[in-house]
């Protein structure tokens, strides 16, 4: 959708404008240490774009909606103190992006 995702009213003109059928949404920050120094960007395009492309899907009827999540959101699964330590490092982009799921 090469338009601001932050703008509801521009994800909703553009998908009615070309009346689309799937919404395959790519659009995340990404990288853990950005988060802990610009949490609104993390706010803006994981949670505020997220929201907007799935409300102007439901606005406009489009059959279908694929959402890429984040690994981040998992960890490493294999030592549980660092999948700890990584969840609390990394808690703005895990919470934006389980939010989304």
């Amino acid at each position: 959708m090469p338009t601001n995702i932050f703008r509801l009213n521009k994800c909703r003109n553009y998908s009615e404008k070309n009346n689309l059928t799937l919404v395959v949404n790519l659009a995340a920050q990404v990288g853990t240490q950005y988060s802990i120094h610009n949490p609104y960007s993390y706010i803006e395009n994981n949670i505020t774009g997220f929201i907007n492309l799935i409300d102007s899907a439901k606005t406009n009827k489009v059959k279908h909606f694929i959402y890429a999540s984040s690994s981040s959101v998992y960890g490493n699964r294999k030592d549980p103190l660092l999948k700890k330590l990584i969840m609390l490092t990394n808690l703005l982009v895990l919470c934006s992006k389980q939010k989304d799921q």
